[in-house]
């Protein structure tokens, strides 16, 4: 059991040595960067970091792209005893500024992308000394005395002693503080331990266990400043025998450097394997011919797979896993033993499909809180509509309001800053999740919506609205979906549609139509309106991490919803 995460990143490059901790593409080519190479950089950074530290635990930010060097930088952070504050680069320069000075950061790193922001609102901050710049660019023209701008590279060339000592830093010891992304007001400052963090590798360990924990390769894209990522797909690899992590340049590029570099694992949101399903059954629908025919078979066949088929239909659907799924694998590299999905509610439907075609995707569940998993799928019992079963030495409560609570050693030690939000979030050692579920016969988890989304109507019914926007979304032509109808007698949605729909407006009731037939009558939508653009981060209608911002997004169309309203009272 290791002491904190310097201890297991330098411990695991003692062991590894010459073999790669990870890949990056640069200049059209990939490249690798050895355990040992990568103890060097950190062990140099953190002894910069440690000249520069000015007070007990400084809090030190990472704003960037993902790569080599946003990790070393959160190796460096945490060996020289600090804490790794990561921010989205997609944020607005205002968020970036209220984060910033929240924590009083002292030094920031900082990527080309990110630096044109920070220029702007580092005269408002009174606590950052340094940027380094990690692609090695520098321009401090427009940066306030003192702030002192160095590169990744000018750190490095200075030298120095490879020697660290780590007998500081314990395992209990706050490493990271990590914001929630706030569907409403201004995030909270979770603080994580190394302990934490490291409980939740040792969960996800014994998960995959069925599968073997050697040789994996972990694709790297979603940002490095949510949590699940960072645990997933940084933390976690490290601390198995041989696993390396390989980062993908971007989203768009994302399937090619799959191709490429055939990972084994990934994890991404649902909004991903929706764009796949999406994809998929498209395909399906317009091939034709022997093509058609095989896809279609491989869909229907897939599908009745969680039934008990008869020799020859198994098989038939063995002979379909070989002409189809096979090459349908290939196109992500063709080595995909899982994925796993969070972040948000993974569609029932989309889990469905995906698998049919031979892509399994674990659901899993979990808040940064948690650091941040608490349950998951297993590799063999993976059940549709569920988040699986509970993570090790994590334990569940459910209250008589059917809110989940969870007690363990992953749970964060509080809000930054925050003793008031700390005590409603943990109470007695649980904490108490804000979300709505139960546990099923077989003894998994089914979230059913947030507490504070739960819709109630006049009549007093409890409605989940992601159970309804998740049906609407079913149909292709409709890409998100947002519903409402606290304290009325029915449900109104907020409809976007996909960017290749060329319908009426009578379409979309059609799909509305079919969809009510599938809900109860009080779930219902009896109103629609189509939305002027879709939800987006830039558009501070969803956050960071893809949820929808349900406060704004009524804000943004009050007028219209009001008219919604007053034309359902009249009918």
């Amino acid at each position: 059991m290791w002491n904190s995460l310097p201890h297991m990143f330098f411990a695991q490059a003692q062991r590894q040595g010459e073999r790669a901790v990870c890949h990056y593409k640069e200049r059209g080519a990939w490249r690798s960067l050895s355990w040992r190479e990568a103890a060097r950089q950190v062990t140099h950074m953190a002894r910069f970091l440690q000249g520069h530290h000015q007070e007990h635990h400084p809090r030190c930010v990472i704003v960037a792209d993902n790569g080599p060097r946003w990790m070393m930088a959160d190796m460096a952070i945490m060996a020289s005893g600090a804490v790794t504050t990561p921010l989205f680069t997609t944020h607005r320069s205002e968020d970036h500024l209220y984060c910033i000075n929240s924590v009083r950061a002292s030094v920031i790193f900082a990527s080309a992308r990110a630096f044109d922001s920070l220029k702007n609102i580092l005269p408002h901050n009174d606590s950052v000394t340094m940027v380094i710049m990690l692609d090695d660019l520098k321009d401090a023209a427009h940066l306030p005395s003192p702030i002192q701008v160095t590169s990744w590279s000018d750190v490095m060339a200075v030298g120095g002693d490879d020697t660290l000592a780590l007998n500081h830093i314990k395992r209990d010891d706050v490493c990271s503080i990590i914001h929630t992304s706030g569907t409403s007001s201004h995030p909270k400052g979770v603080m994580l331990s190394h302990g934490a963090i490291l409980a939740n590798c040792e969960g996800a360990a014994a998960l995959l266990q069925p599968i073997g924990l050697g040789g994996h390769r972990f694709m790297s894209f979603l940002p490095l400043a949510h949590s699940f990522e960072r645990t997933c797909c940084q933390f976690f690899p490290m601390t198995l025998a041989d696993a390396q992590i390989v980062y993908a340049e971007n989203v768009e590029q994302l399937v090619s450097n799959m191709a490429e570099m055939k990972p084994t694992l990934m994890a991404g949101v649902p909004r991903l394997y929706q764009s796949m399903e999406r994809k998929l059954m498209e395909q399906m629908r317009r091939a034709t011919g022997i093509k058609g025919w095989l896809l279609r078979q491989t869909w229907h066949w897939g599908r009745r797979r969680t039934r008990p088929l008869s020799l020859p239909h198994r098989l038939f659907d063995g002979v379909l896993t070989v002409l189809v799924r096979r090459a349908i694998a290939k196109r992500f590299g063709g080595c995909v033993r899982l994925f796993i999905s969070g972040g948000a509610a993974l569609p029932e439907e989309t889990n469905k499909n995906l698998d049919a075609f031979g892509l399994t995707v674990l659901q899993g569940y979990g808040q940064t809180e948690a650091a941040p998993i608490i349950s998951c799928n297993q590799p063999f019992a993976n059940h549709f509509g569920t988040v699986g079963t509970l993570f090790k030495n994590v334990e569940l409560r459910v209250t008589t309001e059917g809110e989940l609570c969870v007690r363990g050693d992953n749970l964060m030690k509080g809000y930054w800053n925050d003793e008031a939000a700390t005590k409603e979030a943990l109470r007695d050692g649980w904490l108490h999740t804000g979300d709505c579920g139960y546990v099923n016969d077989d003894g998994d988890i089914v979230i059913t919506d947030r507490i504070k989304d739960m819709i109630v109507n006049s009549g007093g019914d409890n409605i989940a609205p992601v159970k309804i926007e998740e049906h609407l979304c079913r149909h292709d032509a409709i890409g998100q979906a947002a519903v409402f109808g606290d304290g009325l007698a029915y449900i109104v949605a907020i409809v976007v549609m996909a960017q290749e729909w060329r319908g009426t407006k009578d379409d979309v009731q059609k799909m509305i139509d079919d969809t009510n037939g599938q809900l109860q009558p009080f779930e219902r939508v009896k109103k629609f309106m189509i939305a002027d653009e879709e939800f987006t981060i830039d558009n501070q209608l969803m956050t960071p991490t893809l949820k929808l911002r349900r406060r704004a997004i009524k804000q943004r169309y009050e007028t219209k919803l009001q008219a919604l309203i007053k034309g359902a009272l009249r009918q």
